[in-house]
């Protein structure tokens, strides 16, 4: 009898998505697929996870880390990576993969039972519960919030994607927002009763998410959240985009 095993992985963290490569690539299905869904970084097409980075470089190490010779025939591998390819077709070819399986980037699949698609579908509604900001940014009591004495500078390591509070008695600036939906700075910054300033020094994947989060959380807690004064964008890379004229600046202010 024909079976098949569907394992989600909602919101992991590095370690637990190379765990879940090293259980695909150790698997002894002759089918099987890999699908990610979510946001990746530039230009390498890594997969962009709660506490860090994961993509083609994992598996072509856990690939190497099987040392034994697959009979034949190989198993059949169907990845699906995220929306920029990046590194994954090199790697996907390298002889190192090709010694293990015929694995095959997006591949089109023929799916004629609906039926059993609507209800793949179901048990995914029902098992994925995506967290909102209000959820990965909790807000800070009334009672809490930092009092500057002195002149300080707290710089917050994200992986790929840092970020920076600079404060002064009656001032605070965050620059950048990390890479990773929960803001890396908001740990400290939301006991800061104002952020007069958010910086985004460009736009890329390692700043924006964590910056995007923490507007979001401002919008839907209102009141609730640290007073944001206003947000500052070099918005230089969108020039190409929008056809901005080359004497026009690219700092953008919202307040």
């Amino acid at each position: 009898v024909n079976q098949s095993h569907l394992r989600l992985v909602i919101n992991p963290t590095a370690s637990q998505t190379v765990s879940e490569l090293r259980r695909f690539v150790d698997n002894v299905g002759r089918q099987r697929h890999l699908v990610y869904a979510g946001c990746v970084t530039e230009p390498s097409g890594d997969w962009v996870l709660q506490d860090g980075v994961a993509g083609s470089l994992d598996l072509l190490t856990l690939a190497e880390e099987r040392t034994e010779k697959q009979c034949d025939p190989l198993p059949l591998w169907g990845v699906c990576p995220g929306p920029l390819d990046g590194q994954w077709p090199a790697a996907l070819a390298s002889p190192t993969v090709r010694r293990l399986a015929v694995a095959e980037r997006n591949p089109a699949i023929a799916f004629d039972n609906d039926e059993l698609l609507d209800k793949l579908k179901q048990y995914l509604e029902m098992h994925i519960k995506l967290s909102g900001p209000t959820t990965l940014l909790r807000s800070s009591s009334v009672d809490n919030y930092i009092k500057i004495v002195r002149p300080c500078a707290m710089v917050f390591p994200a992986s790929r994607g840092d970020s920076m509070i600079l404060a002064v008695r009656g001032f605070t600036l965050v620059i950048g927002g990390g890479f990773a939906p929960n803001s890396c700075f908001w740990d400290i910054g939301r006991y800061f009763e104002r952020i007069d300033a958010l910086v985004v020094p460009y736009l890329g994947t390692d700043n924006l998410l964590g910056s995007w989060s923490f507007l979001q959380h401002k919008l839907q807690q209102g009141n609730g959240a640290s007073e944001l004064g206003c947000v500052i964008m070099n918005a230089g890379s969108l020039k190409k985009e929008t056809n901005l004229p080359a004497d026009e600046t690219s700092l953008v202010i919202f307040g």
